[in-house]
């Protein structure tokens, strides 16, 4: 699993070790938290996204005008991005004129927010009834979480609907 960690956009970075079976039990504490990561900031989405976009092959979208978004990946494979998220952003309107231009691409990539925490989300939450390609759940305690619910969680009816299309 390709992982991107972010904050503001100025200090977004990707993670360069990959999630993976071997790793996954305390990937988060040895690359996230102790890893040389920025983290702690502002909270920017657009960046991270366009950073997602040019990773998977769609070509990074240009916010006014510019490059046209490729529809399908480089492995011609949807893509699904769990996108974790602590905080509300501040760059709604770039990030907004992303999913905008990705709708209109008919690009194939799904982004399921996940808010974590007991803040409310009204912005993505307001992305995830906007776009077709755009889901949101709240997981307000991780903790709370047991392994049954989870696939429940991660796994919204809207997300298999979009599979089947």
């Amino acid at each position: 699993v390709d992982v991107f960690a972010f904050c503001d956009g100025r200090r977004n970075s990707h993670v360069s070790k990959t999630a993976t079976e071997s790793n996954y039990a305390n990937y988060i504490k040895n690359y996230i938290l102790n890893g040389n990561v920025d983290k702690w900031g502002g909270t920017d989405y657009a960046p991270v996204i366009n950073k997602n976009l040019g990773t998977f092959g769609f070509t990074k979208a240009r916010l006014f005008g510019g490059s046209e978004l490729k529809k399908i990946s480089k492995s011609g494979d949807p893509i699904i991005v769990y996108f974790f998220t602590d905080g509300e952003n501040s760059d709604k309107m770039e990030t907004t004129k992303l999913f905008e231009k990705l709708e209109e691409a008919g690009t194939q990539i799904y982004f399921l927010f996940v808010g974590i925490g007991n803040m409310r989300f009204n912005y993505i939450e307001g992305l995830g009834e906007r776009f077709d390609n755009v889901g949101f759940v709240s997981l307000k305690d991780l903790n709370k979480i047991n392994d049954d619910t989870i696939y429940d969680e991660l796994l919204p009816e809207e997300l298999i609907k979009w599979l089947n299309v």
